[in-house]
């Protein structure tokens, strides 16, 4: 399953692990700033909204945060 289908299905518990794949391909076949931007500010909203969902709330906030800023 991708990222987005998991955080839709509320499976959170793989999503952390999917995201943090999903970012290091990105920007392995992707190198333009802006394109990895894009993707990376949607992966870490959505990993924010996992761990939220797991009660990780520090970690959740730190996600956010980072979308955020991107």
């Amino acid at each position: 399953m991708w990222a987005e289908e998991l955080v839709e299905t509320g499976e959170y518990s793989s999503i952390t692990g999917v995201i943090n794949i999903a970012m290091a391909e990105y920007r392995m076949g992707h190198p333009s700033p802006s394109e990895v931007a894009s993707l990376d500010k949607d992966l870490w909203r959505m990993k924010g909204k996992a761990l939220q969902e797991l009660g990780n709330l520090e970690e959740a906030i730190k996600c956010f945060d980072i979308a955020l800023g991107i």
